[in-house]
């Protein structure tokens, strides 16, 4: 799977002519050592929703980790990549496991194949996700926990964009998206999507536009998800900062085990008043009720201001319940630092210099994951903030989710998360805060918090409800311009009323040389 992923971007970047001027290259190497007392977070962790093995069973262990980082950003022609991969490397000195390999890997690139008409798309995803949402998210790869699990993702997207001789535009696309999982049941899950979209010539009071989806979804080689949706707009050019839109359409949705089918309508706008503020929102009649999605910003100053929210099904099985309105940190700093930096290479600079020094995490959210294979509703609503000052940089980000079954499970003897509940919750936040003592020394510290919640629908089971809580503080130092020494102290806590929980402190030290 790894050398396909690779692959795939170095064709694409050899599709165009690479100039060094027009590409950021980027490589970084960490050395770290953790001194960890739970270095298995009590014990087994909790496959399938069991509970976590009992406190008193922890192993301490002194972990070496090397943490190589590789990656590319940039535009050649007609070529665009943006592709980082970090592997952790893990030795245990007291060989808690074999040394092992934990991937990461985050790519996008597109290839414009034929000039303002045929676009290649591509990505390719390698992360670690939670089996159970209430066995505990193992948040350093260093760490062993039974509850996580692999996720290997490439897709290819080719599309054509073009112009009706009246200046209205289609689009038409076709997604294909592969998935694995190092978990038996979830060894593959195949995803294919072929959309159009026509809309009329913008400069009129409406604009009429057209929409039609096909998906279909495969999951362990059966066909689990069939799915058209055909959608017709119009949207009211009232002025230059406010369109709504009216639209209706019709659904058929076929599972393995039911179909759901129907029209559907609704109504949104777009709303952007100044270059700091815009909004936009749908509400939309579906087979499940009614689905919204919100999705805004505002800029004040050396501060930015997100809201993402949500309510949709996902068709897409595997891992289910995933929340897709995490606000990333580095998009949120980049919007609060506009004012203060024009330039946008500058800026860009500025951002991985404030995550690298300050400790700052890569998103603002709780992490919402679950193994499963039903078809799933899930409503999310995600505010966060980011604000710098000259010294001092912090973000904040709330999270609360719920994750509904909307089918049976489609395949038998996979792990469920909704095994014995229909409904999951989970609520949270994240806060991070990196403060300049000199300008070569940073104390930073981050705190997030995660309650998940179940209520029972099989006779004679209680309720599920677990909590988690992780605190670091981290001292950094700039040695040289490229090279920085951290140390860290680390302390979480796992609860649950159905099982036993966990306790974890580490100390933790890192070394980190960036070769650009």
């Amino acid at each position: 799977m790894g050398q396909r992923l690779c692959a795939l971007f170095t064709a694409l970047a050899a599709a165009g002519a690479v100039s060094a001027a027009e590409w950021d290259p980027i490589a970084r190497l960490t050395l770290g050592t953790i001194l960890t007392d739970n270095v298995r977070l009590g014990g087994a962790g909790a496959v399938g929703g069991v509970g976590v093995a009992p406190t008193g069973n922890t192993q301490s262990d002194l972990i070496f980790t090397t943490n190589p980082t590789i990656g590319l950003r940039g535009q050649s022609g007609r070529t665009n990549v943006n592709v980082l991969y970090s592997p952790v490397i893990r030795g245990y000195l007291n060989e808690s496991v074999p040394d092992t390999l934990v991937n990461n890997l985050n790519g996008t690139g597109r290839f414009e194949a034929v000039e303002n008409f045929l676009f290649i798309d591509a990505n390719a995803r390698i992360t670690q996700t939670e089996i159970s949402p209430f066995g505990g998210v193992a948040n350093d790869p260093a760490l062993i926990n039974a509850n996580r699990t692999e996720a290997r993702s490439i897709g290819l997207i080719p599309n054509i964009r073009g112009r009706f001789v009246d200046g209205g535009q289609y689009t038409v696309r076709h997604a294909l998206q592969y998935t694995t999982f190092s978990q038996g049941a979830f060894s593959e899950s195949l995803s294919n999507a072929t959309s159009a979209n026509a809309s009329g010539a913008p400069g009129r009071f409406v604009i009429p536009s057209l929409d039609y989806r096909h998906l279909t979804n495969d999951l362990a080689g059966t066909r689990v998800t069939t799915s058209d949706f055909i959608r017709a707009r119009a949207t009211f050019q009232v002025d230059g900062t406010f369109q709504p839109f009216v639209q209706a359409g019709y659904e058929d949705n076929r599972f393995r085990n039911s179909e759901r089918s129907g029209t559907t309508y609704g109504t949104g706008f777009q709303w952007r008043p100044s270059p700091r503020t815009q909004l936009a929102a749908n509400l939309e009649k579906r087979f499940f009720g009614w689905s919204y999605l919100v999705n805004g910003s505002h800029r004040m100053g050396l501060s930015s201001l997100n809201l993402r929210a949500s309510r949709a099904e996902q068709l897409l099985p595997g891992v289910a319940g995933i929340t897709t309105v995490q606000s990333d940190t580095r998009d949120l700093l980049d919007q609060a630092l506009q004012s203060r930096i024009p330039d946008d290479a500058l800026r860009a600079q500025e951002v991985e210099r404030l995550v690298q020094q300050g400790g700052l995490p890569d998103t603002t959210g709780v992490p919402v994951s679950a193994l499963s294979s039903r078809v799933t509703l899930v409503d999310t609503i995600a505010p966060s903030i980011a604000v710098t000052r000259q010294r001092t940089t912090g973000t904040f980000g709330l999270l609360w989710s719920r994750s509904k079954a909307l089918t049976e499970s489609q395949i038998a003897g996979a792990p469920d998360a909704f095994s014995t509940s229909n409904v999951i919750e989970r609520q949270g936040f994240n806060l991070s805060v990196s403060h300049r003592m000199t300008p070569i020394v940073s104390l930073s510290g981050t705190m997030s918090y995660t309650e998940t919640y179940a209520p029972t629908s099989v006779a004679g089971q209680p309720d599920r409800r677990t909590e988690q809580t992780i605190y670091r503080v981290s001292l950094s130092r700039s040695l040289t311009p490229r090279t920085s020494l951290s140390g860290s102290v680390r302390y979480q806590t796992f609860s649950s009323n159905t099982g036993p929980g966990f306790e974890e402190r580490a100390l933790i030290a890192n070394l980190t040389h960036s070769f650009f």
